[in-house]
């Protein structure tokens, strides 16, 4: 068990994800956490769908049904990070500061948002689900209890309570909130 103030890394997160998808969708292991699951690795979308599923069950979570690109677009005004349906240099640059793991990838220069997903690797996913895990409470609200990792899903450190986790949406807003910031500021 670990607590709060001790993130789990990304690889231990790629891992713990590696054995959940395992039990639902048939692929060789040990698998690249680096790997793009769809174009590298074979999975195919409904190989994604499952994957998602299973994430948020196991990290009693919701990811945002939003897409960050076109919130963070639409915030900006439109057209200055997806443009014709493609990503405009500002949006390949988000993208790679939202994926880190891509900056050497070869995305093209007509890569359109919903061509991301062919790029998503265990990396990609343990990076959302570190994200879920950083804005957990330090404390329960019901109890008032320490909150700590187990098995990678806060719990209250005696009782063992689940604690919910922050709303996708939430969290997918409050990125664009600081990004729009950020970007304003830069100008």
């Amino acid at each position: 068990m670990t607590t709060l103030t001790t993130l789990p890394t990304l690889e231990e997160i790629a891992q713990k994800l590696e054995d959940i998808i395992a039990e639902h969708v048939e692929f060789e292991q040990p698998m690249n956490h680096y790997a793009a699951m769809v174009n590298e690795l074979g999975f195919d979308s409904l190989d994604l769908i499952e994957t998602s599923f299973c994430i948020q069950e196991h990290f009693d979570f919701e990811f945002s049904d939003k897409n960050a690109l076109e919130a963070l677009d639409k915030a900006l005004g439109g057209g200055v990070v997806i443009a014709e349906g493609k990503l405009t240099p500002l949006g390949l640059e988000m993208v790679i500061e939202r994926m880190p793991e891509l900056a050497d990838v070869d995305l093209g220069s007509q890569l359109s948002p919903m061509d991301l997903q062919k790029h998503f690797s265990m990396i990609t996913f343990a990076r959302l689900i570190q994200e879920f895990l950083a804005a957990a409470p330090q404390t329960c609200a019901e109890t008032g209890e320490a909150v700590s990792f187990v098995d990678l899903v806060p719990r209250t450190s005696s009782g063992l309570k689940p604690v919910g986790l922050v709303n996708g949406d939430a969290l997918l807003d409050a990125w664009v909130e600081k990004a729009v910031e950020r970007l304003r500021a830069q100008t």
